[in-house]
């Protein structure tokens, strides 16, 4: 089901709780991964799943994890210049139907925020972000959440930042009246709680399920499939499209 290669970590840096490495993978650039995939790093006594950062133009493939009380793990451990096992890419790829793409993410979910932004637009993609998290300290990519921030086509709010810089209401309430074609690909991804209610807010604003996607278990679905129906969004319609085994892959972390 995967594909095992060596890698060489070769840049690690922290940032608040985050933590971010740069990884050189034998037979595996940046380009081979496509948007939403993620990577699995063993030598634990559990593997780690966590999502791609990089975009398909960068040298390194990066990923990053939030390590909050001292937590430690293999990568947390590992020096520049370690080998370590890995597989990538892994899962399936978020490949929006149209021209228009709305990506709605929240806390570490800012890493596969990043991957799909930068090569979605990078394709000639219109994008817009709705961004919410409770430091900029703490994320692993401060610096595109400052740049998407002094763009009026993003909506960022970080809820325990201080100053006038950013927002601080809730994704929702903005999710409430803004305008959006139905014809706009929508990815969701956060904490379980965060994508209930951003999913079924859509669905309240009649935007069509099978428009609106969820990275699950592994696999990135629209909200309709089969997969997803004990999540309990709100579909108005139109039957399930997706028959995918919910128990086939691991939870994977956003981050």
């Amino acid at each position: 089901m995967f594909t095992r290669h060596e890698a060489i970590l070769k840049n690690k840096k922290v940032h608040g709780e985050s933590q971010v490495y740069s990884l050189e993978i034998k037979d595996i650039s940046p380009k081979d991964c496509g948007n939403g995939q993620y990577v699995v790093i063993h030598g634990d006594k559990k593997p780690i799943y966590l999502a791609i950062a990089s975009s398909k133009n960068e040298s390194y493939l990066k990923i990053s994890q939030v390590l909050k009380s001292g937590a430690k793990n293999i990568l947390s451990e590992s020096q520049v210049d370690s080998h370590l096992e890995v597989d990538a890419p892994c899962g399936n790829e978020f490949k929006p139907a149209g021209e228009k793409v709305l990506l709605i993410c929240a806390g570490s979910a800012e890493s596969v925020m990043r991957n799909m932004y930068n090569n979605l637009t990078s394709e000639g993609k219109e994008v817009s972000v709705i961004y919410s998290a409770k430091r900029l300290e703490d994320l692993p990519f401060p610096k595109l959440i400052v740049r998407l921030n002094n763009n009026k086509q993003h909506y960022i709010t970080l809820t325990e930042e201080k100053g006038t810089q950013f927002k601080s209401d809730r994704i929702t309430e903005h999710l409430k009246t803004k305008d959006l074609d139905p014809e706009t690909s929508v990815f969701v991804c956060g904490p379980v709680g965060f994508e209930n209610d951003a999913v079924n807010m859509l669905l309240d604003k009649s935007h069509p399920a099978q428009n609106i996607h969820i990275s699950h278990w592994g696999k990135i679905l629209p909200v309709d499939s089969n997969s997803l129906v004990h999540r309990g969004f709100k579909i108005k319609e139109n039957p399930p499209t997706e028959k995918a085994n919910a128990n086939e892959l691991p939870q994977i972390k956003i981050a």
